[in-house]
């Protein structure tokens, strides 16, 4: 990987990464990423004066930035969004042509959910109908039922990825394993148990 172009690139501390929806997962990927030296734009969907004192808890690399800015001025956008506002929101952006949109949710389930459409969920669907030139990654976390709090935190930690884009997921998958998150890719997955 280390020799891969796109490793080289995403190595590159001039990057910015976009983060727009506030939530446990994109807050811990802000501070992944500041912490790595990534300058990272975050903007709330609301209320963004009560995520102010969490960025400056975060570090100097993160700034509250508007949702119209973080999506302009970022190389990697992170979404964490409702499927219900996701037409609301993305129409208020700029062209987001050819960026990479790690679009994320949380799996509540006892399993993985392995499956070749997988990635033809409505969230994704409804974004590639908005963003039809961008790569969009879907990204997951799970969350176990049994309501065991300290193994939901271990689990952020692990995520799973598809994409109908593999140049742009395979920059993902380096992007999250420079972040020091556990990646699984479900197309791969769901290949080893036909």
């Amino acid at each position: 990987m280390k020799n891969n172009k796109d490793y080289l690139e995403l190595m590159n501390k001039n990057n910015t990464i976009g983060i727009i929806g506030v939530g446990s997962f994109t807050l811990d990927f802000a501070q992944r990423s500041a912490d790595f030296g990534y300058k990272v734009l975050i903007s709330a969907t609301d209320c963004n004066h009560r995520i102010k004192n969490t960025a400056e808890k975060i570090g100097e690399n993160v700034k509250i930035s508007t949702i119209q800015e973080t999506a302009a001025l970022s190389d990697i956008i992170v979404l964490f969004l409702p499927k219900e506002r996701l037409k609301e929101i993305i129409t208020e952006m700029p062209d987001l042509s050819n960026k990479i949109i790690i679009h994320h949710n949380y799996l509540i389930s006892s399993g993985i959910p392995i499956s070749k459409d997988f990635y033809k969920n409505t969230a994704a669907q409804t974004l590639a109908s908005l963003l039809p030139n961008s790569h969009i990654i879907k990204v997951y976390s799970l969350l176990e039922s049994s309501g065991n709090s300290s193994k939901n935190k271990n689990d952020a930690k692990t995520l799973y990825y598809t994409t109908n884009n593999l140049q742009a997921g395979e920059r993902v998958k380096n992007l999250l394993i420079i972040l020091n998150f556990t990646v699984f890719n479900l197309l791969e997955l769901s290949e080893l148990n036909m």
